[in-house]
């Protein structure tokens, strides 16, 4: 068979790389696997097949069709710093993520940079040698099954008491170019309608210190393919990887990349992000709850004679302004800084993740905010918050006010008086 692909004036056809029909348990590795052992276990069959242009479409939903283009800018300066991406990016795609699902609250937990091979090689699985940036993935997959779904949820809300308040979730990959319409290796994702159960096989994907588990796809001709051709950077392609409803809408959308026809040779390598989060029906899963604590933190301020004005966006990044905390943590105005920050977010509704606002606020306090600014843009700076946001996650913190006494942790204003105390078992202050 060739896998020439060939042009068609809806779409093109070309080769997607299916789950052979005798494989059985396939197993990947994302990293390098022991010696002897094969990248992947089972084999693929490149399927001569026709992935329409989408382009222009207005009737496709994630709910129906599984997938949905939407035009969605982003402030991000520089999609090479991690550190942006998490305070700017996420924010962003949980406002775009409650705004298509029409969920209460959404969380991003993980997002990946991938990059064409140079050599633009036969498309596989996207493997990696360490330190090497994860390639294009070439095998039809979709992220999770319906037990890694279920799974996923339950290890990112971590309460389980809460999980029970959740009318239903989705898992949803953001998907988009970085380098403005592909010209090599653009993404392909199926019409949910077009796939059934009986397609969807159960791999496994071993990485360094944990196991995954996500669906692959055997081929079948009832399976509908779409792409877009002329997908701007400003676009995103957001697609359901798992939706808790058994029934009525879309629940998983099986994606691959794929090669073009005629690449030129000045074609820049694709180079995409993708973000991955659930939407849920707010501080936790419980609307009312949510509603209760702005109203809460509203009366508090009333009582300490705060002024407040709910934000028009949260939660909001603060990147810039955490980096100088950090840079300057032991420092007598330090705290001063940080509150006059807060006080631009929470009674100004003020975009406190700029740098220009940030030295705005140095400038006030008559500091040096240039020289701030710089140390706190160095790379030691940006290492260090990494390391400090590393440690948090690793002792469970979730939120702010938070404090440590020994290995014990107290969190919210009104578990203070708690803390002091565990500090003086004796009531001596």
């Amino acid at each position: 068979m060739s896998t020439a692909t060939l042009q068609s004036p809806a779409g093109v056809w070309a080769p997607l790389n299916y789950l052979a029909d005798d494989a059985r348990d396939p197993v990947s590795y994302a990293f390098e696997p022991p010696a002897g052992t094969p990248w992947e276990s089972a084999h693929y069959t490149a399927r001569r097949s026709f992935i329409a242009d989408a382009g222009g479409r207005a009737d496709l939903s994630i709910d129906s069709n599984g997938f949905q283009l939407v035009d969605a800018p982003s402030a991000v300066r520089n999609f090479d710093d991690a550190d942006e991406i998490t305070s700017t990016y996420y924010a962003e795609a949980v406002e775009l993520a409650l705004a298509l699902t029409g969920g209460t609250h959404a969380y991003v937990f993980d997002h990946l940079v991938r990059e064409r091979d140079a050599a633009r090689v036969p498309l596989d699985f996207g493997r990696t040698t360490r330190g090497a940036m994860p390639a294009a993935n070439g095998r039809i997959h979709n992220d999770y099954t319906e037990a890694s779904g279920r799974r996923r949820f339950s290890m990112v809300l971590r309460d389980a008491d809460l999980i029970a308040y959740a009318q239903h979730f989705s898992i949803l990959n953001i998907w988009r170019s970085l380098r403005g319409v592909v010209q090599d290796t653009p993404l392909a994702v199926a019409d949910a309608r077009s796939v059934a159960a009986a397609d969807l096989v159960r791999g496994e994907v071993r990485y360094p210190r944990r196991n995954g588990e996500i669906y692959l796809l055997r081929h079948h001709p009832r399976h509908r393919w779409h792409y877009f051709a002329d997908m701007q950077a400003s676009d995103a392609l957001v697609f359901k990887q798992f939706d808790s409803r058994t029934e009525g809408v879309a629940r998983f959308t099986p994606h691959s990349a794929f090669d073009l026809p005629e690449i030129p040779a000045s074609a820049p390598l694709r180079k995409s992000l993708q973000a991955l989060g659930w939407s849920t029906s707010p501080f936790v899963l419980q609307k009312e709850k949510g509603d209760y604590t702005w109203r809460d933190m509203a009366r508090q301020c009333r009582k300490h004679g705060l002024p407040w004005t709910l934000p028009s966006r949260f939660p909001r990044s603060a990147l810039v302004a955490t980096r100088v905390a950090l840079a300057h943590a032991e420092t007598p105005w330090v705290g001063g800084f940080c509150r006059l920050v807060m006080h631009l977010n929470f009674a100004e509704d003020r975009d406190i993740d700029s740098i220009e606002t940030v030295r705005e606020v140095l400038l006030a306090m008559q500091l040096p905010a240039d020289a701030i600014l710089a140390l706190a843009q160095s790379d030691a700076i940006r290492s260090r918050l990494r390391e400090q946001t590393g440690l948090a996650r690793e002792r469970g913190i979730f939120g702010a006010p938070t404090f440590f006494v020994g290995e014990e942790m107290f969190w919210g204003n009104d578990r203070l008086d708690d803390a002091l105390a565990a500090c003086h078992p004796a009531g001596l202050r």
